[in-house]
């Protein structure tokens, strides 16, 4: 609800503000009072204070923000004879702070535009909605194509922060936080506070509401209240389309995931299999390095260790031969070497690790 009001809000200032500008200067100045502003402009520690009408721009001064000042005493010098009660207070950040971009939507996202800006943040500026305050303009629209072209203006939160804590400092509450190259605009200039409900805004557009007001009704009428059910279908079929493309976007994530899991138990496989020899080359590798007159009774391979016991006319050369090997290493006995004199032979047991060749 608050982000179709916004919308109308917008909607409404734009085109009163554009009414108003086709009126006849003298006869715009009998319905039209424009407000006067007080403008302050922070940067460079400190702040540049001027007020604006009609008439043009008057600039008061400039105050230092720092502790050593009173800046709330500076600022009364300075608005001597002037009212804030009929004023709008505007803090001015510099134009440096702002990121601007242009962005092209589609015309069903009209109805809530400042959410449809506010959830593709992050694909036109580096930030993320909660990490700005943002504004825009419509700056046009496309009926054929049903496009909506926007002026987006964004302002870091920090930036914000130090805009309030310079309104509390000077003892302001402020109807509007904009941009320091924004000071003479009027109505059309950007407000980063959030939208809040009509106050002197509204009483200053009262009389050249009460003139255009039959205007005004036929307008809405054909501008808005027709087309609003064609809008909302295509706002629910576009919201749909979101819908579903969110799902699918995280079905694809899942995949990935899943995906990747798969790949990296088959690489710890080929991996873990590259690291370990065949049965047979080991076998090979170890008949090719037994003399002649030499047997084994029992060969045992358990993982990355390999047992051998046998017999052998003599056992001792055993351990350097088996050595050479590209597979084997640690190669020693697991227990003495004992002579058999029934076979004439000595009966060995050798323990060694496997690995791949050349590992």
């Amino acid at each position: 609800m608050t982000a179709v009001t916004d919308s109308v809000s917008r909607f409404f200032s734009w085109w009163f503000g554009e009414l108003a500008a086709s009126v006849p200067q003298g006869l715009r100045r009998v319905f039209w009072r424009e407000p006067t502003v007080l403008a302050i402009a922070t940067g460079d520690g400190g702040a540049r204070v001027s007020l604006r009408n009609r008439d043009g721009v008057r600039e008061l001064g400039r105050l230092a923000l720092d502790r050593g000042h009173e800046p709330r005493l500076e600022l009364t010098k300075l608005l001597r004879g002037v009212s804030l009660r009929d004023v709008e207070t505007a803090i001015l950040v510099p134009a440096a702070t702002v990121l601007r971009r242009k962005v092209n939507l589609p015309l069903a996202a009209a109805e809530n535009l400042r959410e449809v800006l506010a959830f593709e943040m992050d694909r036109h500026t580096p930030f993320k909605a909660n990490e700005v305050a943002f504004d825009y303009r419509i700056a046009g629209t496309d009926s054929e194509a049903k496009r909506i072209n926007i002026d987006l203006a964004v302002v870091p939160s920090d930036a914000m922060e130090q805009a309030r804590l310079v309104a509390a400092t000077l003892g302001l509450t402020p109807d509007r936080i904009g941009v320091a190259d924004n000071a003479h605009e009027t109505e059309r200039s950007l407000n980063f506070l959030p939208a809040q409900p009509a106050g002197r805004s509204a009483t200053r557009r009262r009389r050249l509401t009460i003139a255009l007001a039959i205007l005004a009704v036929i307008l809405a009428i054909v501008a808005v209240y027709i087309p609003l059910l064609v809008k909302k279908r295509t706002l629910a079929a576009y919201e749909a389309q979101l819908t579903e493309s969110r799902s699918v976007a995280l079905e694809t994530e899942a995949l990935k995931k899943r995906l990747a899991a798969k790949l990296e138990h088959d690489r710890f496989l080929i991996d873990r299999r590259a690291m370990i020899p065949s049965a047979t080359v080991m076998l090979a590798d170890v008949t090719e390095r037994l003399p002649d007159g030499t047997w084994l009774v029992q060969l045992r391979w358990q993982g990355d260790k390999l047992v051998m016991a046998g017999y052998s006319p003599s056992a001792t050369p055993l351990i350097a031969e088996l050595e050479d090997s590209d597979i084997l290493s640690e190669v020693r006995f697991g227990s003495p070497v004992t002579p058999d004199p029934r076979i004439g032979r000595e009966r060995f047991n050798i323990t060694a690790a496997v690995a791949a060749p050349g590992g």
